[in-house]
């Protein structure tokens, strides 16, 4: 059996002649290349844009999304500031010799501060001598307010009265039940004004737990010191006055 041949035409067939012809010359004919698919026109951009051209009406929805803001002011103009002066730095004085005779001059400085002396002086009375002023001692076991009020108008150099004292401990004792709050700080600035030591325990301690023979303690001490708590501090004032003006009795010449 024979394969016919797949080139073989019959030339009866005028058409299918046509065909081969048609595909013959296809086949010698050159392969041209693939051309590409036009691609789209290229336009020149142009910078910066004309006028109008983003001027795109947007969807009301956008519209209304973007805020409304007002015109900012331009900013305002700062000078330019000068630049610092350059200070040249001072020669130091060069150091000459004292000559005979010859004293340098030293400039006095600030004043230092003058700190308090410290509390070291004795009590000229104990706590428990209080029978060496029975008077006082039997005031304050008994009326506290009236010797109390006494002593602060000698600590406080009569800025206090005594009666404006003496009602302050009655209404400290009323309302608290404790009037060593309030004496303590006077036994304190007693101590102060004469340089006492804190003898024989804290303030605190000594009229929370012996109120009558502190109050005592503090009275004796103003006297031996040279105050008189009875006649106030306009008393004690007045009488040192005179005092100091009165001439000394015994007087000499002698040639």
């Amino acid at each position: 059996m024979t394969v016919p041949d797949q080139n073989f035409v019959d030339p009866s067939n005028p058409q299918r002649q046509e065909q081969h012809d048609h595909h013959e010359q296809t086949r010698s004919a050159p392969s041209a290349p693939p051309q590409p698919p036009p691609a789209a026109q290229e336009t020149a951009i142009q910078f910066p844009p004309p006028a109008g051209t983003y001027n795109i009406p947007l969807p009301p929805h956008d519209q209304q999304s973007i805020p409304n803001y007002p015109p900012q002011a331009p900013p305002e103009y700062a000078p330019p500031q000068a630049p610092p002066v350059y200070v040249p730095p001072q020669a130091r004085p060069v150091y000459a010799p004292l000559q005979p005779g010859q004293y340098h001059y030293i400039r006095p400085g600030p004043a230092l501060p003058v700190l308090p002396p410290a509390n070291t002086e004795g009590w000229k009375t104990g706590l428990f001598e209080c029978f060496d002023d029975p008077v006082s001692a039997l005031m304050a076991f008994f009326f506290p307010c009236v010797p109390f009020g006494q002593i602060a108008e000698i600590v406080d150099n009569g800025h206090t009265s005594c009666s404006t004292s003496g009602l302050m401990y009655v209404l400290v004792t009323v309302c608290i039940g404790l009037p060593c709050i309030l004496t303590c700080s006077y036994r304190a600035k007693l101590r102060n004004k004469f340089g006492l030591v804190e003898s024989p325990g804290p303030d605190w301690l000594v009229h929370c737990f012996c109120e009558c023979c502190a109050i005592s303690q503090a009275y004796r001490e103003l006297q031996l010191r040279g105050w008189d708590p009875s006649i106030g501090w306009e008393g004690n004032v007045a009488r040192q006055i005179q005092q100091r003006m009165v001439p000394p009795r015994h007087q000499a010449m002698t040639a």
